[in-house]
């Protein structure tokens, strides 16, 4: 083709920006990694008298990690409160308010409240968890579930005690 063949320029150009923008388009696809999405996200601090729980959460993303901040509302209290950040390259990231006790045998059941920080992944939503039920394991450990039934998300829980 010669630049004075004019016919063709613009199904060529057309062509060109069609690959441009699907080469683009997939960029977004694979998460924020390199824009300072969920991998660059700082892990829980604890608040003064408060425990952090780090591990891992498999529902709808089978690729989340979770952390579990539990401070007691009063000392001795079995009634807890904090915060639960859940992080995603896949789904995002959020932060969500929980409240809950602990039962006799040691059971920690918690529910969501509010989000503090709510930032998806394009495709993706969270929605607050109805329930965890979290049960004692080893020395510093905890599994169980969680279940929301608004994103009709069930999942399985193991987290370890990292302060």
């Amino acid at each position: 083709m010669s630049i004075s063949d004019r016919s063709t320029l613009p199904s060529i150009h057309l062509l060109s920006l069609a690959l441009a923008a699907a080469a683009i388009s997939t960029v977004g696809c694979t998460g924020m990694s390199g824009m300072g999405g969920p991998a660059n996200v700082a892990s829980l601090v604890a608040r003064p008298g408060c425990s952090l729980w780090s591990g891992t959460s498999r529902g709808n993303d089978p690729l989340a990690h979770i952390e579990l901040e539990l401070c007691r509302v009063e000392p001795r209290s079995r009634e807890v409160m904090g915060r639960v950040q859940l992080k995603s390259e896949r789904s995002g990231w959020s932060v969500r308010e929980v409240e809950g006790a602990f039962g006799e045998d040691g059971t920690l059941e918690l529910h969501e409240y509010q989000f503090d920080v709510n930032a998806p992944e394009f495709g993706w939503m969270f929605c607050l968890i109805d329930e965890y039920e979290l049960r004692p394991s080893g020395s510093r450990g905890m599994v169980g579930h969680y279940e929301s039934k608004a994103c009709s998300d069930r999942a399985k829980v193991k987290l370890v005690r990292v302060k």
